[in-house]
């Protein structure tokens, strides 16, 4: 059946998962005044070629190598309705948009129809749009100063480093507190802790310059849980739900026979994965699982006609099921320490 292959694949994914985390692809985008449309691949800043590029352009891209970013697909546009054709194909897993003139309502549709394609893709935007979505990283309104520059910008040079930060960071890290070297100066317009209420990033500063708050993203409301309000968190999630249906496309889906036992079997290599996965991202103290669901067994018997009250548990977890297969699982995220609360008697 293949299974036993599908399963070392899984813990292979879930073993590797932190070091692949740290080797993202950045797409920078960017409205341009005039000339060609223009896609470029670069693996290095030193492979850029300048006089295809403008000033702020070449910056950005400077900024956004300068975090560790393994590769960076820059993408420019003189009109911004050509936007979405020019991404077709790209792949990448933090988009960075460089220019204010991207509409927020584009790019909320454009991110939600690739993350039902299952391409979980996220977003850091210059602008605050209240997106209230999980995917998408916003740094509060702010004056910006840079190393070496005496001009005075917005938050949307902050945009670049942040993309290139999120693409680098491990697996089960978070950016709160990560340093920002290049800034010399910066002003929040707002308060720096309701900015974070409203899912923004701001900079804080200490002795040796300034750092990120908190590394939140723009999910403010509707969430079931706060954790999903974290970076780190949503970051370990869609990395398993990358994980696990490149597996199952490679290995699954049209090899293996859809019975009882190979279900069984999925589940336990699904579960080496999570085990694999250690406990930076998961709760190692939580019985981090999958198992065949019982009521989506029983929703599917029931759609096509069979009587399941007189069935057993049993019963229903061992009847086919056509080409569905119904799982379910547990599992807990583990936090980065962030929030120390240390009391001493005197």
């Amino acid at each position: 059946m293949g299974l036993p292959q599908i399963a070392i694949s899984f813990k292979a994914k879930g073993t590797s998962a932190i070091k692949r985390s740290q080797k993202g692809v950045a797409c920078l985008l960017f409205k341009r005044a005039e000339g060609e449309d223009l896609i470029k691949e670069y693996k290095s800043f030193s492979e850029i070629d300048s006089s295809v590029h403008s000033e702020n352009e070449l910056t950005a891209l400077e900024r956004c190598f300068n975090e560790g970013v393994r590769k960076i697909i820059c993408v420019c546009v003189d009109d911004v309705a050509n936007a979405e054709n020019a991404l077709k194909g790209v792949s990448f897993n933090w988009l960075g948009v460089c220019d204010e003139a991207f509409e927020g309502g584009f790019l909320k549709n454009y991110v939600a129809n690739q993350r039902k394609k299952g391409n979980y893709v996220k977003a850091v935007v210059p602008y605050e749009y209240d997106f209230n979505d999980p995917a998408f990283v916003v740094p509060a309104k702010a004056m910006v100063k840079f190393a070496g520059d005496e001009n005075t910008y917005t938050q949307a040079e902050l945009v670049p480093s942040l993309v290139g930060m999120l693409c680098y960071l491990p697996l089960g890290e978070s950016i709160t507190y990560r340093r920002m070297a290049d800034i010399v100066e910066y002003s929040a317009e707002n308060d720096e802790d309701s900015e974070v209420d409203k899912g923004r990033i701001v900079l804080v500063r200490d002795s040796e310059g300034y750092k990120i708050g908190r590394g939140v993203n723009n999910l403010v409301s509707g969430a079931a849980s706060d954790d999903m309000k974290k970076i780190r968190i949503m970051e370990s999630m869609d990395t398993i739900l990358t994980d696990i249906k490149a597996s199952l496309e490679d290995g699954y889906i049209g090899k293996v026979k859809n019975d009882y036992d190979s279900k069984l079997l999925l589940c336990i290599a699904i579960s080496g994965y999570f085990e694999g996965l250690g406990e930076s991202v998961l709760d190692k103290s939580y019985e981090n699982k999958v198992g065949i669901s019982l009521e989506g067994q029983r929703g599917y018997l029931i759609a096509h006609g069979v009587d399941t009250q007189d069935m057993s548990e049993m019963e229903i977890l061992k009847a086919n099921t056509g080409s569905y297969v119904y799982l379910e699982g547990n599992i807990r995220f583990v936090d980065a320490m962030e929030d120390i609360v240390f009391g001493i008697e005197m």
